[in-house]
């Protein structure tokens, strides 16, 4: 994130305005859990994450969703930890959106206890997590930090791989919820040169 702010031109900063706070969030964690040999290859992902800012409330409540979904639905095909909780999180999210992608009805699906289970404590929850702000700033946080955590955890050293698929496809969901197509201007062929030399990856 402090590479991305430093590509936006903003101020060097891990919580940069060009990304989204969900995404950034997620960005954030799978980080802080990948080794220090693997880290240098987050750096190709950078500049897709840049342009994802600067969103309303309502726009920015749809791409938390979208993270969060991506987060939780490879959560629970690669863990059985805190799989009650993760499952709750992605429940929580898609009825914050007022939607049930086919994706998650049918993973859900293959764990019907389970999917029942998150499925009626969500229900209390609703009322409290469902309002946008309460949502953004500690729903998402939390589901993001939880699952993450989980993967970390019961995977070990297998985990990185998973982790970095986990932030490569909520990428892909945010910009395409965002409609972007192309990487963003400000990342010019120089400062990305630079911005390599800086976590010692190659440009290429």
């Amino acid at each position: 994130m402090e590479i991305a702010s430093f590509l936006a031109g903003e101020r060097w900063s891990d919580h940069p305005k060009c990304t989204d706070p969900s995404l950034a969030e997620l960005a954030r964690c799978v980080n802080d859990r990948i080794p220090d040999a693997v880290r240098p290859q987050l750096a190709a992902l950078i500049p897709s994450v840049i342009g994802t800012g600067h969103r309303r409330t309502q726009e920015r409540v749809a791409l938390g969703v979208c993270v969060v979904r991506s987060c939780t639905m490879i959560g629970l095909r690669s863990v059985s930890t805190k799989s009650r909780p993760i499952a709750c999180a992605l429940i929580m999210a898609e009825r914050v959106l007022g939607e049930r992608s086919p994706e998650a009805e049918a993973l859900l699906a293959t764990q019907p206890e389970l999917a029942a289970a998150a499925d009626s404590f969500t229900l209390g929850t609703a009322a409290v997590l469902g309002h946008a702000g309460s949502f953004l700033s500690h729903a998402v946080p939390q589901a993001i930090q939880l699952t993450v955590r989980a993967v970390s955890d019961e995977l070990g050293a297998d985990a990185p791989p998973v982790l970095t698929a986990m932030l490569t496809d909520a990428i892909a969901s945010v910009r395409a919820r965002c409609g972007l197509a192309a990487i963003d201007a400000r990342v010019t062929d120089a400062r990305w040169h630079e911005a390599c030399s800086l976590v010692g990856v190659s440009p290429r």
